[in-house]
């Protein structure tokens, strides 16, 4: 497997197994919901859970306020350690929908346009791409793991120094490019972008997102990742192995962020209340594209057909997986609630919301009711 997410796309029209099978629950209930919802979600994760297919941690906040809150399964399952709700996590591309929050916060300050060209901020990349480009993977750039087989750890990622954001950008330059336009998945992309913001900025990548998300919102497990970033899972991959180790910090813009399930899902409540963006700028950024499987900037928007629902749940969604640990955020304009779900296993499937099955779509169900 790939590091980069793992993106399936939308169609148009809308488009674990755990060793100890303990339970560490946390579950908080609120005002707005009753014990049975509570009730029901535990079930919920509790039977994927007890069939292999979820270890991990779940908050779930509906209007604003966090409704639940619980962790299944491993951490670590050589030490035979519970999963905790305030286990620290690689948020993986996660990253990549808060490096968007960065750029479009520059665009709606009049500092950069979605058609810049990029090759005025960041003079090595001499091919005709604009900011939007990368923001939606239509850039053509060359992909550094183009090439390497999907279970090893192509050598742009492995332990290494890791250099400035002109310097990670001279390394995602190396190669062919492809002509403009196409969507294709690269992690390159937003490594470039890290670039254009500290060119347009002053500011490197984890100065922005320590001054401009983390304090602003008080997220106190979150930080982009050094050397030996202060990770307190291990995850798996299907057949129970261990993942590979990784230097996280290597993604820089494409996904060198860490953090919790909470602060999570207060990130993606501000990407709902405005709080690090305005109403328009939001709606630029998660407004998903037909032609693009409803790719939006940084994330995927579109509408979800809910049973017993009588409109379509209009969700935003970032997927982030790097080996084992897999990573779910939603946001939902239309019923004002927010999904967040951190798995430690490669055998939790969270990337088939289109199809309208499975365990992010049945935790949709029972939120929107």
């Amino acid at each position: 497997m790939r590091l980069q997410t793992q993106v399936k796309l939308l169609p148009m029209l809308a488009l674990v197994a755990a060793c100890t099978h303990s339970h560490a629950r946390m579950p908080v209930r609120m005002p707005v919901h009753t014990a049975p919802f509570a009730a029901a979600v535990d079930q919920l994760l509790g039977d994927y859970h007890a069939r292999g297919e979820f270890d991990g941690v779940v908050a779930i906040r509906k209007h604003g306020t966090l409704v639940y809150l619980a962790a299944f399964g491993a951490a670590d399952r050589e030490a035979k350690r519970a999963l905790t709700v305030g286990d620290v996590f690689p948020l993986a591309s996660l990253t990549k929908q808060v490096t968007a929050v960065l750029v479009m916060q520059e665009v709606a300050a009049h500092h950069l346009a979605l058609t810049d060209q990029v090759q005025q901020y960041v003079p090595e990349i001499a091919h005709p791409i604009t900011v939007k480009q990368l923001l939606q993977h239509t850039s053509g750039m060359p992909d550094p793991e183009a090439g390497v087989a999907d279970t090893a750890v192509p050598p742009f990622y492995q332990h290494r120094v890791v250099g400035d954001a002109l310097a990670e950008t001279h390394r995602c330059a190396q190669g062919t490019f492809d002509p403009p336009g196409s969507f294709r998945y690269n992690n390159c992309d937003y490594v470039v972008l890290g670039a254009v913001l500290e060119h347009v900025t002053g500011r490197s990548f984890t100065q922005l997102v320590q001054e401009r998300v983390i304090t602003k919102l008080g997220l106190a497990s979150w930080g982009v990742a050094a050397q030996h970033p202060p990770i307190t899972i291990r995850s798996y991959r299907t057949d129970g192995s261990l993942s590979p180790d990784v230097e996280l910090a290597a993604y820089g813009p494409a996904a060198a962020i860490y953090g919790d399930a909470t602060d999570l899902s207060v990130f993606s409540q501000a990407l709902l209340d405005h709080t690090l963006l305005d109403a328009a700028s939001t709606t630029i950024m998660t407004t998903g594209d037909p032609q693009l499987g409803m790719e939006a900037l940084g994330s995927w928007g579109y509408q979800l057909p809910v049973p017993d629902h009588a409109k379509p749940v209009t969700l935003v969604e970032r997927q982030g997986n790097i080996y084992g640990t897999r990573i779910l955020a939603l946001a939902s304009p239309s019923d004002e609630f927010t999904i967040s779900i951190l798995a430690t296993t490669e055998r939790a499937d969270l990337f088939n919301l289109w199809t309208r099955k499975g365990l992010p779509f049945e935790l949709v169900t029972l939120v929107a009711k």
